[in-house]
């Protein structure tokens, strides 16, 4: 039993076996069938069959599929149990926290288009899928058997959100003609993130623009993914947002500058501006700590 939840495994299988065998031969004792060790055992081997017929049409839940699983957010989440005898019985998925009767046998229960129950009709094996998974979707569900008691295995789902970040400052100044790279380094706890998704001003980044020069890299590493953004021959229209967004998880921006020759002189005069002015403020400071030092250590 975990969480009041009754779960049926081989084990228990074997215990009731045994008691309803002990039953049976305990009626017949009651009638005075069982008097000798010979009649013992030929009361073992008289019930053998009708045990067998009796625990062979009842359902019941074999270990092997995980009752733990962990994704991360954006991937498919699969909870399975596992059913023998199911007979003319029906397997249901019943999500915990509110009761809500998600599936019944392969018909869906619910209006969201991302819950599906999966069974191969060679198999004994019963399936929800979500996808993709959402952080909201971690909590406990059911994979239950309709008969009286009810029989339940309880699948404990965990979905994780990945992080994206883009490398370097939150700001990018590049000038027209040379390329504009962006690496954007997506990290989970476990497994590896799906494939983000690239924007500007909100606008998915078409590989195949008609403007050309767009692409692509995308390598998984052991922690989760790099995806590096390239545009060459950059020109005014490219500046703006850019948003490295993975299905379900935390995204990241940066916003483009791209600067034609003009701007970019007169960005390098202001810039140069500044650093003389940092200069005359720093030999400033210089000379009046001099200057104090001198008048306060001179002989009076």
């Amino acid at each position: 039993m975990i969480n009041g939840i009754v779960i049926n495994d081989s084990g228990f299988v074997g215990m009731r076996c045994t008691m309803l065998f002990m039953l049976l031969l305990f009626i017949d004792l009651g009638n005075g069938e069982v008097t000798s060790l010979h009649g013992f055992f030929a009361g073992s081997l008289k019930y053998q069959s009708t045990i067998e017929a009796i625990l062979s049409s009842r359902p019941y839940f074999e270990n092997g599929p995980s009752r733990n699983v962990t994704v991360l957010a954006g991937q498919p989440a699969l909870l399975q149990c596992r059913v023998r005898n199911l007979g003319d019985k029906v397997v249901s998925w019943v999500r915990a926290r509110d009761l809500a009767v998600l599936a019944s046998s392969t018909e869906s229960h619910t209006s969201d288009m991302r819950v599906a129950s999966l069974h191969d009709a060679d198999t004994d094996e019963w399936t929800l899928r979500i996808n993709p998974a959402a952080i909201k979707d971690s909590g406990i569900y059911l994979c239950q058997i309709n008969i009286e008691p009810k029989l339940q295995w309880p699948v404990s789902l965990r979905v994780e959100a990945a992080v994206a970040k883009i490398s370097g400052p939150t700001e990018v100044y590049v000038r027209s003609g040379s390329t504009i790279s962006l690496l954007c380094t997506l990290k989970g706890p476990t497994g590896s993130p799906a494939l983000p998704h690239w924007f500007q001003e909100g606008r998915p980044v078409a590989l195949d623009s008609p403007r050309g020069g767009v692409s692509l890299e995308t390598e998984r590493t052991e922690s989760g993914m790099t995806s590096k953004l390239m545009l060459t021959r950059a020109v005014v229209a490219d500046g703006g947002n850019y948003t490295c967004a993975p299905p379900g998880a935390e995204s990241a921006s940066v916003v483009v500058h791209v600067l034609n020759g003009e701007q970019h002189a007169a960005m390098q005069r202001n810039r140069n501006s500044c650093l003389a002015n940092r200069s005359s403020i720093l030999w400033v400071s210089i000379t009046l700590v001099m200057y104090s030092w001198t008048h306060w250590n001179v002989p009076r």
